[in-house]
């Protein structure tokens, strides 16, 4: 019995040194959206993103992709407002989630986004 543990023990631990060596690949949600408020063009680099929006005198995201969430800080101008939100993305390549002012997250409303358009690179 003990020897049938230490095999299992040893297959795991070997499965999660070649699970570790594989790089992981970021979802990509560089694009044009519609959203919940209005148009929100976001680019990447690696796990990092930058959008603007148009609504309420316009703003910006700044964050990142972990596995499928997003964590942003947004900012609108002249002290309009700023705080967190976070959207996870969904099966149909849509992203769910929220905004909130200051640290939360949560505390403001839903802010929901579909893709419009890919980046021109990813279109062709």
């Amino acid at each position: 019995m003990l020897r049938f543990v230490c095999a299992i023990a040893l297959a795991t631990s070997a499965s999660s040194v070649a699970d570790a060596r594989r790089p992981r690949v970021q979802p990509s949600i560089a694009g044009t959206w519609d959203s919940t408020y209005g148009e929100v063009r976001v680019t990447q680099q690696g796990d990092r993103i930058h959008g603007e929006y148009a609504c309420c005198g316009g703003g910006t995201v700044d964050g990142y992709v972990t596995g499928a969430l997003v964590k942003f800080h947004w900012r609108e101008p002249r002290g309009a407002g700023e705080g967190e939100g976070v959207w996870r993305i969904q099966r149909d390549g849509t992203l769910q989630g929220s905004w909130g002012m200051g640290q939360s997250d949560s505390n403001g409303s839903a802010w929901n986004l579909w893709r419009t358009r890919l980046p021109k690179q990813i279109e062709q």
